[in-house]
C-alpha cells in the first residue's frame, strides 16, 4: 500500500480513519479525506509508539496501527447507462480490485416527488470480478414519474466503512408502477 499522507483521498484512507478510530486515535468523520483531524492522529500514534513523527501512514505507522500492510483495495461502482428506468430494480456494477472486501453492502437513496427512500443489497465481491447488485427502486419512488436523484454507497459490509460512492439523475417512467 502506498504511503498516504494529508490532501489524498479515497477508500485507503477510509480505511485508515476506522483503524485509527478503532484504536482510539482519531474522532473525526470516517470520510476518505486525510485531512487536519486525521493528520493530528496519525502523528499522536506516531509519538505514542516512538516513530518518526511526520503525519505520514507509511508502512511502519500501518503496522503499528495493527493495519495489513498491502490490504487496502479499491472499489469501482459503474452506474446504468441509460437515463430512463421503467422496471422494478436499479442495477449497478461492483468490482474489487484487490482482496480486502469479500463482501460489500450496496445502499442507494432515491429522491423524487415521491419522497426520499433507499434501499440496499449485500454483494459478495471476489477480487477482480464484477458483480451486479439489483437494487429495488421503492414503490412511493415509482409511483412518480419524472425526474430521480439517485445516490449510491457501498460499505465494507463487516466493518461498515463507506468506500464509494456515486450520484446520478434518472427518469422515472410509467412502466415503473408495474
Amino acid at each position: 500500500m502506498p504511503a498516504l499522507r494529508h490532501g489524498d483521498r479515497g477508500p485507503g484512507v477510509t480505511q485508515l480513519q476506522h483503524a485509527l478510530r478503532s484504536a482510539g486515535y482519531f474522532i473525526g468523520s470516517e470520510d476518505g479525506a486525510f485531512g487536519v483531524q486525521t493528520d493530528v492522529a496519525v502523528r499522536y500514534l506516531q509519538s505514542c509508539h516512538g516513530l518518526t513523527i511526520d503525519g505520514v501512514a507509511g508502512d511502519q505507522t500501518l503496522t503499528a496501527l495493527g493495519v495489513t500492510v498491502g490490504t487496502v483495495s479499491e472499489i469501482e461502482l459503474t452506474l446504468p447507462k441509460t437515463q430512463a428506468f421503467e422496471g422494478a430494480n436499479y442495477q449497478v456494477t461492483v468490482r474489487c480490485i484487490g482482496s480486502s472486501w469479500p463482501r460489500v453492502r450496496v445502499v442507494a437513496w432515491f429522491r423524487n416527488a415521491g419522497g426520499q427512500e433507499h434501499s440496499e443489497v449485500t454483494v459478495d465481491t471476489p477480487e477482480g470480478q464484477e458483480r451486479q447488485a439489483d437494487l429495488p427502486i421503492p414503490e412511493s419512488i415509482r409511483a412518480h414519474e419524472g425526474e430521480c436523484h439517485v445516490t449510491v454507497y457501498v460499505f465494507d459490509a463487516a466493518q461498515g466503512v463507506q468506500l464509494e460512492e456515486a450520484f446520478a439523475s434518472i427518469q422515472v417512467l410509467a412502466g415503473a408502477k408495474k
